[in-house]
């Protein structure tokens, strides 16, 4: 009997003992480290980049009250991939970092991204369809999931309805073509004061990546691993942005003179 009750009690205390080495696992105190640039991928002024971090990080602490988050401030966007590259080799990765969308397939190659699917699938809250789809699409490497979006920026066009009106042309309609888009550039595109150099132009910031997307292709094969460079509506783009800036004389519009309604 009393072998008995010297059991019972040495198997209540080893229960004890888990709990408490549980309890203690899930309380004891955590330190996630997060990497991160200040500023835009896309070099669009953000003066509160990282205000929205930080109130993240705020609501994430109260949720988890054992789990401190710290991440290096003041890293410039064209440092951050060699400061990654640093830690990597240090052994000294953040737990979560950013990742530049030009970086995603080479840290994917050599192994210091996570494959984020099976965490994806386990996840019933998950819902992809809550992000932009090529924001998503971006962190996708060879059917893997790397990345999830932080922040999305799409391009838009702008139409200088003033301007367009002060040339007697009609807003272009949505099935519009690169016909019809370079005759109003070639119509807007002049010198208004008679100086002998242009004043006017037909547009500003359109770029061969603008027309290669607006042509139905991409600059990258959808598994990234080749360039699409030798594709026909790859040349048809660079063509037609070539056409574009020959109107313009050898002069580049500034963003002043767009501000100006040049």
């Amino acid at each position: 009997m009393k072998r008995k009750v010297i059991a019972v009690a040495a198997a209540f205390l080893l229960i004890v003992s888990i709990l408490l080495y549980m309890t203690y696992q899930k309380n004891k105190p955590i330190t996630l480290t997060f990497g991160m640039f200040a500023g835009s991928n896309w070099d669009v002024p953000n003066g509160e980049s990282y205000k929205i971090i930080d109130e993240v990080v705020e609501r994430f602490e109260r949720k988890h009250p054992n789990v401190k988050v710290e991440y290096v401030s003041g890293l410039q966007k064209s440092d951050y991939s060699e400061w990654l590259s640093q830690q990597a080799l240090k052994g000294n990765l953040p737990d979560v970092f950013m990742i530049r969308s030009n970086d995603l397939s080479t840290f994917s190659d050599i192994g210091i991204m996570q494959n984020l699917n099976s965490y994806i699938h386990k996840d019933d809250a998950f819902d992809k369809a809550a992000y932009f789809t090529p924001s998503y699409q971006s962190g996708t490497y060879q059917k893997k999931q790397y990345a999830l979006p932080y922040e999305s920026v799409p391009t838009l066009m702008y139409v200088n309805r003033t301007l367009l009106e002060k040339e007697g042309i009609s807003l272009p309609s949505d099935d519009w073509t690169w016909a019809d888009f370079y005759d109003i550039c070639r119509r807007v595109t002049k010198d208004t004061n008679e100086d002998g150099a242009l004043d006017q132009f037909g547009v500003y910031g359109y770029g061969w990546q603008n027309a290669v997307a607006s042509n139905g292709a991409t600059v990258f094969y959808a598994e990234g691993t080749k360039a699409t460079l030798s594709d026909e509506r790859v040349y048809e783009a660079i063509e037609f942005t070539r056409r574009l800036e020959e109107l313009n004389q050898g002069m580049t519009p500034t963003s002043e003179m767009f501000d100006k309604g040049q």
